[in-house]
């Protein structure tokens, strides 16, 4: 049996080396994966997910879901049809401090995709801002993402009869483009550079992108470091603009709350 005290090492490709010491505890004893695929019926999903985006794991192909010619394997794919996500990814190495001058070279867009078809999905993606993703989540129900405070890229929301609520730190670093019938068009950050720019434009992909949708829920962005109150604020406003009885936003409020330190609970302790 092997060691507990001693943290597993990643399975990177050779080329790419990494200490323990550069490794956040929160991950330390997670081995990185790549192309995982969950999907469940009945059942929500909640867990960490460790991804390297460069591994490409020397397995046979019937392990891998299929895709099609003209698709790009997704790195990340969770789909629940009638439970809801929590879902907290790890792009690695970006997500533990500086990365070397040949791993830059070779970055890749991590592809991650969130679906729910009644319930709601929360996600957080850690990450640098040497390694782009693009994060999709689609549900009926409420949509939280949190982006690490490098998050430079392109934002498109859609909700038929929701909102859409930004945190105070986000909506500083937020441009708007456009707003029709309940799509929105936004930049987070600076501008993605002439470069990156070119390549979202030929469909090449290497900016970071968000592509939120939901049918009926409300959709709040906020920042990884961001205190929970936070969006607790948010979903009082969303409340207030929908003219709801201050005794539902005090119900909703607390059950909000009584998840978030249930989610605490769990990852201190289970």
């Amino acid at each position: 049996m092997a060691d507990q005290s001693t943290p597993l090492l990643p399975s990177y490709s050779s080329h790419i080396q990494s200490s323990t010491a550069d490794i956040p505890k929160a991950i330390r004893h997670v081995r990185p994966g790549n192309y995982l695929n969950i999907r469940r019926t009945r059942k929500a999903i909640e867990g960490t997910y460790v991804i390297d985006p460069l591994w490409e794991p020397n397995i046979p192909s019937y392990m891998l879901p299929p895709v099609r010619a003209w698709e790009s394997r997704q790195n990340v794919v969770l789909n629940s049809e009638g439970g809801h996500i929590i879902a907290d990814v790890w792009i690695r190495p970006g997500s533990a401090g500086a990365v070397p001058a040949e791993r830059a070279k070779t970055r890749k867009l991590t592809l991650l995709e969130m679906r729910s078809k009644s319930e709601h999905i929360n996600v957080k993606v850690r990450a640098g801002p040497e390694d782009p993703f693009s994060l999709t989540c689609s549900s009926k129900s409420h949509i939280t993402v949190y982006l690490p405070r490098t998050y430079t890229g392109l934002f498109i929301a859609l909700t038929q009869s929701g909102v859409v609520r930004f945190s105070p730190a986000v909506t500083a670093r937020m441009t708007v483009f456009t707003e029709v019938d309940g799509t929105q068009h936004c930049l987070i950050g600076s501008d993605l550079g002439d470069e990156v720019s070119r390549n979202v434009e030929q469909g090449q992909g290497h900016g970071s992108e968000l592509h939120l949708s939901t049918d009926k829920g409300h959709i709040m962005v906020a920042f990884l470091d961001e205190e929970p109150h936070v969006v607790v604020r948010m979903m009082w406003r969303i409340y207030a603009t929908l003219r709801v009885s201050p005794t539902v936003c005090f119900a909703v409020n607390m059950w909000l709350l009584l998840c978030m330190l249930y989610g605490v609970y769990v990852y201190l302790f289970a």
